[in-house]
């Protein structure tokens, strides 16, 4: 049997709840504005990561003595139980917190690790010991003693928590890859979409300096259409072909994973004014403004009136270049300028073709393209290996927390 030496228990046997509370607002000096004390003071905005050392703000030693703040000790779990529930955290440091969060302190030593309540707490449904309260949803503090979970002996509580950290820490490793990749990339666009490459002599122009052997073109000098998709109700259906909207662009991709259907019957009428085709632009015009990506190779589907599209001359004009340049921060301003607000933001198919591109000539647009492609392929790989990681996470936790699979300290794995 998995669970074999586990026992099911509540918070209430093995730990003590302490609720901490918030000094009055209106008392000026029960608020270390400077902060200058180590008196920290935890809120849930503070819940963004595992670990606890330091906080937005702190009190004054006059704020604890005047308040039901109650001191925890470095190494104790806290979760949010009020309007958010279910943060959880460990603290670093010695600190107080406020009314909607709990610590939870080891009524005898040795009973659990901070690590593996940390996990524990992480891995529980809340839903069904929640209450409706005026501003959200809440738990009390004998819901949190009541809530039930798996605890097995210390050292494979250590063991688990050990397993669990390794895989956050590499998706940690993979968030600070993406974060800077993002930034390189950014900087790269901004520098390449104005000074392009190789370029010495520049020129002022009204979109801001470009090198001089460069245009500035409107979409509408360049483009052989501008559309957007049906501007009728289309009759969908359960299955078929795909109709797609602004919810459905993304930069740089399509996103497939809320979509509409129609008949084909239905669907060559909608392309006989629309028919986006392997290289054309894709722009989001409604609701959500300026969101871009290029048609793929072998994707087949019909637009509404939320979407437009940009025919090219491949002749002239690469389409991914064209996709960076409305993605960058000259082009997203402009449409935010000429975008309308009516019951929704909306850019009519006028301002599309308005819109003022920075254009080099097509061999450099196209080595322009491939290396901002190059970073975008990194992204989209750690980006993959990103979500593989929390899902390989969430698996691990559903196993590993239950006793479903068995570790053991000489790292042999016991399974059920």
């Amino acid at each position: 049997m998995g669970e074999l030496n586990w026992r099911r228990v509540k918070l209430g046997e093995i730990s003590d709840i302490l609720i901490g509370g918030t000094p009055s607002r209106k008392k000026g000096e029960y608020w270390d504005k400077d902060l200058k004390t180590d008196n920290l003071w935890v809120s849930i905005s503070d819940l963004q990561s595992k670990y606890i050392q330091n906080t937005k703000e702190r009190i004054t030693d006059e704020g604890i003595r005047n308040s039901n703040v109650k001191l925890l000790p470095e190494n104790t779990v806290i979760m949010s139980f009020k309007l958010t529930v279910g943060k959880v955290a460990i603290t670093k440091r010695r600190l107080y917190t406020n009314e909607a969060i709990a610590g939870f302190l080891p009524k005898q030593q040795n009973t659990f690790s901070s690590e593996y309540l940390y996990y524990a707490l992480s891995n529980l449904d809340y839903k069904d010991s929640l209450d409706v309260a005026v501003k959200g949803q809440t738990l009390n503090k004998e819901k949190l003693k009541n809530l039930i979970i798996m605890l097995p002996s210390l050292s494979e509580q250590r063991k688990i928590a050990a397993i669990l950290s390794s895989v956050d820490e590499a998706i940690e490793k993979t968030e600070v890859i993406i974060e800077q990749t993002e930034k390189v990339k950014k900087g790269l666009m901004q520098q390449l979409l104005t000074k392009g490459i190789g370029h010495t002599k520049f020129k002022k122009t009204e979109i801001g300096e470009i090198p001089e052997e460069w245009e500035v073109l409107k979409i509408q000098d360049f483009a052989l259409k501008v559309t957007d998709g049906e501007h009728k109700t289309p009759k969908r259906t359960e299955f078929g072909e795909l109709l797609l909207s602004a919810r459905n662009i993304r930069n740089n991709m399509l996103d497939l994973s809320n979509v509409d259907y129609v008949s084909q019957e239905e669907l060559e009428k909608i392309t006989k004014r629309c028919n986006p085709e392997e290289g054309d632009i894709l722009i989001s015009c409604s609701g959500t403004i300026g969101r871009v990506c290029v048609v793929p190779k072998g994707t087949k589907f019909g637009l509404v009136r939320s979407v437009a599209l940009v025919k090219i001359d491949k002749n002239t004009t690469n389409s991914k270049f064209l996709m960076y340049a409305l993605q960058s921060p000259n082009l997203q301003k402009q449409m935010m300028l000429n975008q309308s607000q009516l019951a929704q933001a909306n850019l009519f198919l006028r301002d599309i073709n308005n819109l003022k591109v920075p254009f080099p000539s097509l061999e450099e647009q196209e080595k322009i393209a491939k290396i901002i492609e190059t970073f975008d392929l990194k992204l989209t790989f750690e980006t993959q290996r990103y979500h593989e990681l929390n899902k390989i996470k969430k698996s691990l936790m559903q196993t590993l927390l239950t006793g479903k699979v068995r570790v053991k300290v000489d790292d042999e794995v016991m399974s059920q």
